[in-house]
């Protein structure tokens, strides 16, 4: 898995594209301006690194704290949370739309950050005999 600068990376296409389109004729221009549209779709699509968001900045959303099971039923999302004491500390808890909490419930004070949390999820082993197309 490689991480990238996607803005950096659309910027340099969108350049690219321009700088390739300067002399061209229309129809090679639109075929252009549509590769690129098509590109950034799947750079959009692509999972982002999650950061840390500020409180002040914005809370939770409803489809951000509240996840819904295979038997349709509802459960808190778990995100990672600092919270500040004498210093920042950090700590996973739960958002109910109103307060932020421990996994026994109990009130995490003075939130001044969070970020959902995405367990480690193990990479499906390849089989010896698989091929991996590139």
């Amino acid at each position: 898995m490689r991480l990238i600068d996607a803005d950096k990376l659309m910027n340099r296409i969108e350049l690219r594209i321009k700088d390739y389109c300067r002399d061209c004729n229309t129809g090679a221009q639109k075929i252009a301006n549509l590769y690129q549209h098509q590109i950034k779709k799947l750079v959009e699509k692509q999972p982002t690194v999650l950061q840390w968001i500020s409180v002040s900045e914005r809370l939770p959303e409803k489809t951000e704290y509240l996840e819904t099971s295979d038997r349709c039923e509802y459960y808190m999302r778990r995100f990672e949370v600092a919270y500040m004491t004498d210093t920042i500390e950090y700590t996973f808890g739960y958002y109910d739309g109103e307060k932020w909490m421990d996994k026994r419930h109990g009130k995490i004070e003075n939130v001044v950050a969070w970020k959902l949390h995405e367990p480690y999820r193990k990479e499906p082993e390849k089989e010896d005999n698989q091929i991996e197309c590139h």
